[in-house]
Order: structure tokens, then C-alpha cells, then sequence
């Protein structure tokens, strides 16, 4: 990510006659960044991102306990904090079970995440490429 720095240094190096092909070198980003940077006219914003798992936050402490609990299956988790009031998504609570455990399992480098959903739309996706999904007509004796 381009920061203002980066970006009032190859400015800089621009007005001095550096070349766009030798900006990349001088300033140590790629070449693209800077030509969009350039081409841009202006720094980049100073705009923070939403804060990760925002919505999570109040509940991460229960799935924290759920987790140590052995609770490793996002649905049945997911369900616990909807009851509780939770109204995000199961992906951003897939996406902190996933970190959690990749951070407890370092010594073992072993981590077990929930990926029945993945499978599941790797095949379908899989078929829809190849055709094997076809019309009930088209199915052999269908007539």
C-alpha cells in the first residue's frame, strides 16, 4: 500500500526529470503503483478501515470459551451467538475461528477448520464448469 511518503517522494523524483521507468527503483514500489500514483494527481487518503470483526468483538470471549470448550464447527458456534444476539455474518465468524486456531496450533502447525461449505461449492462449481448439471429432460431415460 502506497502511503503519503511514498507517494510525495515519487512526486518529488517526478518534477526532479526521473523517468517513470526509473521511479520504480528510486522509490522501491512497483511499477504500477506508480504510474497509478502519478496518474492519480493527489496522496492517498488518510481514511482508517472498519475495524476486523467488528460486529464479533462483543462475542469473541464465547467463542473463545466455545473454542477451548472443543466446539470447533462454526454452525453450531454461529448458532450459540445468534442466540445471543449476534447479527453478522458466519463468514467473519469462520474467518476468527480460522485465525484462532492458526494461532493457538504454531508448535503443532496443524490447524482444523470447517470446510464442509468449500467442498460443497468446489464440486458444484466444479460440475457447473463441466456440464454436469443438466435439465430433467436431458437426464438419460427421462421421456
Amino acid at each position: 500500500m502506497l502511503t503519503q511518503e511514498d507517494y510525495w517522494m515519487i512526486q518529488e523524483l517526478h518534477t526532479k526529470g526521473s523517468t517513470k521507468a526509473t521511479l520504480p527503483s528510486a522509490s522501491g514500489v512497483h511499477t504500477t503503483t506508480v504510474r497509478r500514483a502519478l496518474k492519480r494527481g493527489r496522496p492517498p487518503s488518510r481514511t482508517r478501515r472498519r475495524e476486523r470483526y467488528a460486529k464479533l468483538k462483543p462475542y469473541v470471549a464465547t467463542v473463545d470459551k466455545l473454542l477451548r470448550a472443543g466446539a470447533f464447527n462454526a454452525v453450531v458456534i454461529f448458532r450459540e451467538l445468534q442466540a445471543l444476539g449476534y447479527d453478522g455474518k458466519i463468514r467473519v465468524l469462520r474467518a476468527y475461528i480460522f485465525q484462532a486456531l492458526a494461532a493457538e496450533s504454531t508448535a503443532t502447525k496443524t490447524v482444523m477448520i470447517d470446510s464442509t461449505h468449500l467442498k460443497a461449492h468446489r464440486t458444484a462449481a466444479s460440475l457447473l464448469k463441466k456440464g454436469g448439471f443438466r435439465a430433467a429432460s436431458d437426464a438419460p431415460g427421462a421421456g
